[in-house]
């Protein structure tokens, strides 16, 4: 069951989370920006279960090296 949840932020601005069948957050939405969370990408090795990609238009992406490690 895909879930999805709301918070205010200490400046006063919601953002809202969203979830995938097994509970893993899949985006973070900001008033300003949308990061993305990517799981068992079949092109990364020992990716299975596990974060393989970030990607934040206001920093770029964090690829399997990074998130993996």
């Amino acid at each position: 069951m895909n879930m999805i949840a709301a918070e205010r932020t200490s400046e006063q601005k919601i953002r809202i989370m969203t979830y995938d069948g097994p509970n893993r957050l899949t985006q973070k939405v900001y008033p300003d920006r949308t990061v993305t969370f990517t799981y068992d990408d079949s092109n990364v090795t020992y990716a299975k279960g596990k974060l393989t990609k970030v990607s934040d238009p206001s920093g770029g992406e964090l690829k399997e090296d990074s998130v993996l490690a």
